[in-house]
């Protein structure tokens, strides 16, 4: 099964907007949902620390900040379905195809 990270902080509008809209596709398309609520002062916040809320799909980075539903629901269909290898990060066209 697809495995989905959430890496998140504290007080954070966008992070919780990411859970839910990862929560809304997760009804549709089945998938692990993992949220790991980091801390200041650990390696991966000082890494995130700009670009919260972080998501990985299969530990590759697909996504930051603001979360589309579509553009999700859209990958995570195609992963499930082993019709890609890469994530949306790794690929501006598909970005551009889930706006459509």
């Amino acid at each position: 099964m697809t495995l989905v990270e959430l890496y998140s902080k504290e007080e954070c509008h966008l992070c919780d907007e990411a859970l839910a809209v990862l929560e809304k596709v997760k009804t549709e398309v089945p998938f692990t949902l993992k949220v790991i609520k980091l801390i200041p002062g650990e390696a991966n916040f000082e890494e995130f620390k700009e670009d919260f809320p972080v998501i990985f799909v299969n530990k590759r980075f697909a996504f930051k900040h603001r979360l589309n539903e579509k553009r999700v629901k859209i990958f995570l269909q195609q992963i499930e379905s082993g019709r890609t290898g890469t994530t949306p990060a790794d690929e501006q066209e598909f970005l551009d195809a889930a706006d459509a």
